[in-house]
């Protein structure tokens, strides 16, 4: 009481004062023992003074008067709390830093501040905030409101202390009835829900297992099996979150076990559900379709038309990312029937734009763009949904794209990029910017593929700009790269090193070996267009070292076909022939058409080179077809004016000898290499730069290594 009344005579006095400098004479007049408790009360230490009246009158001094002056002046409610008698902190909450500073504790409910300092200390420490070690249980209070933790600190404490009361009942002998279990589980499963939403996974694990434990308590079986079911479940889905699938798997299995046992066949069907979307996560896709395949089975079983059409599109999913596009449409298809059957609109147009990426991952560019349209148009029909728009422009970009219709690309690209910017400051604003960053990447490479390379180079440098104030430095490396293609397109080699080198060095902090590999093929790739030969092979050489490490096969041939330009500059065609003939037989053992097309293009410059005409004639008309076949329009033109040249070369009398008969000769592009394989959504790259075989060109351009 008497430190309550000192308390209000100070605060009445400075209120009282014309002068803030009057505020001397007040604090003179204070005995040592009234400095010092009043001083502990503004958070300020004294321990360094003792029983030292001028240390004390120092410290004083050094405080900001004037500013808490005003501060209790203007704080008549803390004034009033004084002269209720209220504690001494709700008039003082504020920081030595001025006015406005002021710390509401009165948001903290009773549970929170009938804490000991240590429970309130272990509870800060399990929500990681810092504190000092002599901190005040006041001042711990003012810490927890400050950094905004008053919400999860309280359902801690509310989970203490319903575990505290189930522990009682316990061990009165009395428990509690099933229903009061199923509540206090319940009530604990929406907590660890909230907590997980909020980013506090180890809290919600700890909530979740004593919903576990609540569950083990009931009478009933079946109730028990629901709660331990639902717990595993969501523990499962919370360590996937940390990204530990082992674990969750684990728990998954607990669930699935416990459900078989029991025939629940809807819990079973959500665990096998879960432990294949955790195998997808480990990129394990063929265990990921063995347990979606039974998860479809169950459905099927209870005649579930929804648990169905799911099951079907996770089986898509599954298929698509292992390029197994025909199968993933064969589901895709099926689960769009379904749900037009039973009218649910929002799975019907989810399957039309799964439809799409599988169609656009087979190079089927038009149907991924009818799947697309019909999608957007329907979706026009029953919502206002701007994120699924822009995300169907986005595909309808790309596939746009893929046909090298660059200016409907454009377009697609352009109105995705004013929605990404018209939701910018929204809830999701970060992910917009993403989104922001993305679309103007893409507009880069649809203008670079077009030819329009001042408009790439100034999309790229806004994207650019997005990513370093996001600070995604993936994506700052990805476009310093796409720079380095334009400028090298341009024939400013020196500024593309630039890029490459600036890009290189971001991508290698991220850890991405594929993505190094691709930076050092363009950076070897432009050190040949300058001419600094031996340099090229030395990247190209690590390039290729890393392809090999990775076992990333594709990247072997590109790297084998890079290599084979060099020496082909440097007049060693026989080395350049080996190389190529390498690469040629990855791109036949992946599928990959395009790239055999352009291997074998470069061995027909290199039987070129060496005078071997025919050989050359051979090989530059087989690139013809196959590029005819794909639809590379880029491909055909570099063939037909390489076989022109030859046509040109026949009729000033150049030398051309008969190939052998079949029997003995066999021809070099003869296999037939399967369907390629390639993910659902490609991100767009440049086009390969095509070698034109032209009779004294000393300098050759080289084909892009593209990410």
């Amino acid at each position: 009481m008497r430190l309550l009344a000192l308390a209000a005579w100070f605060v009445l006095a400075i209120a009282a004062s014309d002068d803030v400098e009057d505020l001397s004479d007040k604090l003179r007049a204070m005995t040592t023992g009234q400095m010092r408790r009043l001083l502990s009360q503004l958070d300020v230490r004294t321990a360094k003074c003792g029983n030292d009246e001028d240390c004390l009158r120092q410290t004083f001094a050094q405080l900001p008067k004037a500013e808490l002056l005003l501060a209790l002046m203007q704080n008549q409610d803390a004034l009033q709390a004084v002269l209720r008698e209220r504690p001494l902190d709700e008039l003082l909450r504020l920081k030595r830093s001025g006015p406005g500073s002021a710390v509401d504790t009165s948001v903290l409910p009773h549970s929170v501040r009938a804490l000991t300092k240590r429970q309130l200390k272990a509870y800060l420490k399990e929500l990681g905030v810092s504190y000092a070690v002599k901190q005040s249980k006041v001042q711990l209070h003012r810490l927890a409101v400050r950094k905004g933790v008053v919400a999860p600190l309280t359902e801690l404490v509310n989970a203490r202390n319903a575990r505290q009361r189930m522990e009682k009942a316990d061990s009165s002998g009395g428990g509690p009835s099933d229903q009061e279990l199923r509540g206090r589980a319940q009530g604990l499963l929406g907590q660890g829900e909230k907590q997980l939403k909020d980013g506090n996974a180890q809290s919600a694990l700890a909530m979740f297992e004593d919903c576990r434990k609540v569950g083990k308590m009931m009478k009933s079986a079946e109730q028990a099996e629901q709660i331990e079911n639902a717990a595993l479940n969501i523990i499962g889905i919370t360590y996937g979150s940390l990204g530990r699938y082992a674990e969750a798997i684990e728990h998954y299995e607990q669930a699935l076990t416990i459900s078989r046992d029991g025939g629940n066949q809807k819990g079973e069907r959500t665990a096998l559900d879960n432990i294949g979307n955790a195998y997808a996560a480990l990129e394990k896709y063929t265990e990921a379709i063995e347990k979606k395949t039974q998860a479809l089975a169950i459905s099927k079983e209870l005649e579930d038309r929804v648990g169905e059409s799911d099951g079907l599109e996770n089986l898509g999913n599954a298929c698509g990312n292992l390029g197994r596009y025909e199968e993933a449409i064969d589901h895709y298809a099926k689960a769009l029937t379904i749900a037009q059957e039973i009218r649910d609109r929002v799975r019907e147009r989810k399957a039309m734009d799964n439809l799409g990426s599988a169609y656009h991952g087979l190079g089927r560019y038009e149907e991924a763009i009818d799947q697309h349209t019909r999608c957007m148009e329907l979706s026009r029909k029953f919502e206002i949904d701007l994120s699924a728009e822009q995300n169907r422009l986005r595909h309808l970009g790309s596939s746009y794209a893929g046909l090298g219709r660059y200016n409907e690309a454009i377009d697609s690209y352009t109105k995705a990029l004013a929605i990404s910017r018209d939701t910018n400051g929204m809830d999701n604003g970060a992910t917009d910017q993403k989104a922001e960053g993305g679309f103007l990447s893409s507009l880069a490479t649809a203008h670079y593929n077009s030819g329009q390379y001042a408009e790439a180079i100034d999309r790229d440098k806004e994207a650019l700009t997005v990513f370093r104030a996001l600070g995604d430095r993936k994506g700052e490396w990805s476009v310093l790269n796409h720079l380095g293609n334009t400028h090298d397109r341009l024939g400013q080699y020196t500024e593309a090193v630039d890029h490459y080198t600036r890009s290189l060095a971001i991508s290698r902090e991220t850890g991405d070996q594929i993505s190094e590999r691709n930076i050092i093929g363009n950076l070897g790739i432009a050190y040949a267009n300058l001419g600094r030969y031996e340099e090229a092979i030395e990247q190209h050489t690590l390039a290729l070292k890393i392809s090999r490490d990775i076992g990333d096969r594709p990247g072997e041939g590109t790297d084998l076909g890079n290599l084979g330009i060099v020496y082909g500059s440097l007049g060693q065609h026989a080395e350049a022939i080996d190389l190529y003939t390498q690469a040629l037989a990855i791109s036949r053992q992946m599928g990959d058409r395009n790239g055999e097309a352009r291997h074998l293009g470069n061995l027909g410059n290199a039987y070129r080179s060496l005078g071997q005409n025919t050989y050359a004639t051979d090989h530059y008309t087989r690139a013809l077809a196959i590029s005819k076949e794909t639809g590379d329009k880029t491909g055909q033109g570099t063939a037909m004016v390489n076989l022109g040249s030859l046509h040109d070369a026949k009729q000033k009398g150049e030398t051309f000898i008969k190939l052998p008969e079949p029997a003995q000769f066999v021809p070099i592009a003869q296999a037939q290499p399967a369907k390629p394989s390639q993910p659902a959504e490609p991100p767009l790259k440049p086009e390969a730069t095509p070698t034109k075989g032209k009779k004294n060109k000393k300098k050759k351009q080289a084909p892009k290594s593209e990410l």
